[in-house]
């Protein structure tokens, strides 16, 4: 099996790209668009450097479900954006941005069979992060249905997290 890259220093703008998409859809004013494509690349990125930095395999189920778990949680938005708040009444974000809609994915795809079951883990690890960066950058209702209050993660941890996972990408021992 031939040795994998490993990547160059360039990964290390990753932390701080994310950083500045945080700061431009904190103090602009961007269309609704704009900020879901921005923030959906940033949950991309987040995905990406952990699984990289904890040395997850970059097969097609692994990359797809981690993929799949760090976007596709944002089709959530869309009865909100249609005018129906059912799924998010009382919080910020939707429910499903909790530990019981991680739970809800993890057990219907972990009766997947073939390629599609080595992506489970991936696809869950996804939504886990998608809910890390959530939690940075305003909150989750992270223990919904026992309580719809958000919980939150101080941003310079999440920051110091996508930093740490570059580092270790670029200069862990092989």
């Amino acid at each position: 099996m031939p040795e994998r890259r490993r990547p160059g220093r360039l990964v290390l703008l990753a932390p701080a790209a994310v950083v500045a998409v945080d700061a431009l859809l904190t103090r602009a004013s961007p269309t609704r668009m704009t900020t879901a494509l921005l923030d959906e690349a940033a949950h991309l990125v987040t995905t990406l450097l952990f699984l990289g930095a904890v040395g997850a395999p970059p097969s097609t189920p692994v990359l797809g479900g981690a993929v799949a778990g760090a976007v596709l949680l944002d089709l959530d938005h869309l009865p909100r954006e249609l005018g129906w708040d059912g799924l998010s009444r009382g919080s910020r974000r939707p429910y499903a941005h909790s530990l019981a809609g991680v739970a809800s994915v993890a057990l219907l795809t972990r009766r997947l069979r073939g390629p599609p079951r080595r992506a489970w883990p991936a696809a869950v690890a996804g939504l886990v992060l998608h809910l890390v960066r959530d939690m940075a950058t305003g909150g989750v209702p992270l223990l919904w249905p026992a309580t719809g209050r958000g919980v939150e993660l101080p941003y310079a941890s999440y920051a110091a997290a996508l930093l740490l996972w570059a580092g270790l990408l670029v200069w862990r021992p092989a």
